[in-house]
């Protein structure tokens, strides 16, 4: 296995830090409707507001979050402007991140060191996302 741990460290704190951007380009999709679809509708619609409230003015917490995420934060904003729109290439967009954020890496064989990377399915490569 190549790298320390603090390496490690270091990569699964900017994989945490990942995990709530994405969140919150999930809910403000709307993504958060098949997790709980008992909610009633005025709390899903809150959840989004909030998302894109903070995916797009926040001043505060929204660099810091995407500087410890490795992700440039103007980005992530012009995305989160494409998902106020309702743009439904920004939504599945949304859902291919989040699908190729959660597919674990497989080892190949003996070496910890080889991981399946090939590109899915769509010829999309997961690692573009992060």
């Amino acid at each position: 296995m190549t790298g320390n741990s603090q390496d490690l460290d270091i990569e699964a704190e900017q994989n945490l830090w990942k995990a709530v951007v994405l969140q919150a380009l999930l809910d403000a999709a709307g993504q958060s409707r098949g997790t709980f679809a008992r909610w009633p509708e005025w709390k899903h619609e809150a959840i989004k507001t909030e998302a894109l409230r903070w995916l797009l003015y926040d001043e505060d917490d929204f660099f810091t979050v995407c500087e410890m995420a490795g992700i440039d934060a103007r980005v992530i904003r012009q995305f989160g402007s494409r998902l106020e729109r309702g743009e439904t290439e920004a939504k599945l967009l949304v859902v291919h991140f989040r699908d190729s954020f959660y597919r674990k890496k497989r080892p190949l064989g003996e070496n910890e060191d080889e991981y399946d990377d090939e590109p899915g399915e769509d010829g999309t490569d997961p690692a573009s996302f992060y």
